[in-house]
């Protein structure tokens, strides 16, 4: 819960748009994070993009066309 609350202060704060969460691959502390954070937005306004990653690998053009889509979808 703490966390939740400090991305929504953070959010708030910002005045972003939306939310890129990125999770590492094969990593369940971070896939459950990412889980949570979808299941409180679920039904809200806030876009949430979660990218996951493999350690030390960057798929970099693959995180771009990701990126540039989800905000496309935001209108962005």
């Amino acid at each position: 819960p703490k966390r939740f609350e400090y991305v929504e202060r953070l959010v708030s704060q910002c005045k972003a748009d939306g939310i890129i969460f990125q999770r590492m691959k094969f990593c369940d502390p971070w896939g459950a994070e990412g889980h949570n954070l979808l299941r409180r937005y679920k039904n809200s306004d806030r876009h949430i993009l979660v990218l996951e990653r493999e350690y030390g690998v960057i798929a970099t053009g693959q995180v771009k066309t990701r990126v540039q889509a989800f905000m496309e979808a935001m209108g962005k």
